[in-house]
């Protein structure tokens, strides 16, 4: 199947992530699903389902699996995979989405990797969650969690703030903590299983320069194009010695997840 054009006003790449990130999906691959056991019979919602890789695993295992995410982009790409239902659906808006296609409490489980750190208000997302899932329905999800890329997030906050402008404020991630998150899960009925904070170093396939192209895109957008390669430049300058392994010539990101499992209370649980 042909490639698909890239819709200019979305910053997300599937040629660039398949090219800079493909170990995101390919890392907690098989583990992350086991933990999720699709049945059969399952109906299942991968939230940010990005390229839909993951999400390929999953329809072959179950009944029905939409996947969602915001990027259009990376929504095609997923099509183009063999994915039958994918939408862009901002997670923010998964409750009112919800409600439109009448699927309040029929979602048996929901599937989420390297997502969440993406959704500012994970209090709004874990009420669309509640909101889909039937009684008893499961939540799988890993993503970054505090401490992710602390350093590499600096560095892009620092340079930005160095020209002006409110480099916190523009850094798109919810870096958040298992303990920050138990409060949340239960003021929406969702009973945790598993909260869990790891580190795992991760290697890059290719150059900083390359991940910051597929991810470093919200602190991009307020600069001008000759100032982007510029700030890009600073920033892997002065991560280079904190992230650049010389006996294995590779850049090693600080990564740490957070994995959680949940399941929905019944009605006389809560």
């Amino acid at each position: 199947m042909a490639a698909h054009s890239q819709l200019s006003s979305d910053p997300w790449s599937p040629a660039s992530y398949s090219t800079h990130a493909h170990f995101v999906p390919a890392i907690p691959s098989g583990g992350l699903i086991a933990i999720l056991s699709p049945l059969p019979t399952d109906i299942i919602i991968d939230l940010g389902c990005g390229d839909g890789v993951l999400t390929l695993e999953i329809q072959n295992l179950c009944s029905r699996v939409i996947g969602l995410d915001k990027s259009e982009n990376m929504i095609i790409a997923a099509r183009e995979k063999g994915i039958r239902e994918a939408e862009v659906v901002p997670a923010e808006n998964l409750e009112e989405w919800v409600k439109e296609n009448e699927l309040e409490g029929k979602i048996d489980k929901i599937f989420s990797n390297a997502a969440l750190h993406w959704m500012k208000d994970h209090d709004k997302v874990f009420a669309g969650m509640a909101a889909a899932l039937k009684p008893g329905g499961k939540i799988v999800a890993e993503f970054g969690g505090a401490g992710n890329i602390s350093a590499l997030e600096q560095a892009l906050i620092e340079a930005l703030d160095k020209r002006g402008y409110d480099g916190k404020a523009i850094s798109p991630w919810n870096f958040a903590h298992p303990e920050t998150l138990r409060p949340l899960l239960l003021a929406h009925g969702l009973s945790p299983l598993d909260l869990t904070l790891f580190p795992r170093p991760t290697i890059l396939p290719t150059s900083l320069h390359g991940w910051l192209d597929t991810f470093g895109f919200s602190f991009c957008s307020v600069l001008s194009e000759d100032e982007k390669l510029k700030y890009k430049d600073e920033v892997v300058a002065v991560c280079r010695e904190k992230m650049w392994d010389e006996d294995k010539k590779a850049w090693v990101l600080d990564y740490v997840r957070c994995r959680i499992s949940c399941i929905k209370q019944s009605e006389k649980e809560k």
